[in-house]
């Protein structure tokens, strides 16, 4: 469990201009740790599964983040399908917009969510009689 939090709290240093290869980087570490504290939970307890349900929900933000990227990617794909059809180009373009503002949105939601996961209340468990 410590090995996937220093993972995810590597991962998680993001900025908004950080590129979406970075979000998603985090996503998967934010996935490892939720998993590896889901895990010790029917050992350690209370304080492990209240840990992987604040994971999860950096998890969720993550995940948003990453949907609205590959969406975005692939309305820019089927555009360039279509590079004669200025209606296609025109939707997708929209559409692009719309994903691209909610990848932003997402990302700066993260803060708030990674700031409620690492309260020293959710995780001082972590270090607490070298239990990881």
């Amino acid at each position: 469990m410590a090995k996937a939090w220093r993972n995810l709290e590597a991962a998680a240093q993001l900025k908004p201009l950080d590129p979406d290869e970075s979000w998603h980087a985090a996503r998967i570490q934010a996935k490892r740790a939720r998993y590896a504290a889901e895990a010790v939970a029917p050992a350690i307890g209370r304080d492990a599964a209240r840990l992987a349900h604040a994971i999860a929900e950096v998890q969720d933000v993550l995940g948003d983040h990453h949907d609205a990227v590959i969406a975005a990617q692939q309305w820019a794909g089927l555009a360039a399908q279509h590079p004669d059809d200025p209606a296609v180009g025109i939707t997708c373009g929209r559409l692009i917009e719309r994903e691209r503002a909610a990848a932003r949105a997402n990302r700066t939601q993260f803060d708030h969510t990674w700031s409620r996961a690492t309260k020293p209340k959710l995780t001082r468990w972590l270090t607490a009689n070298n239990r990881t």
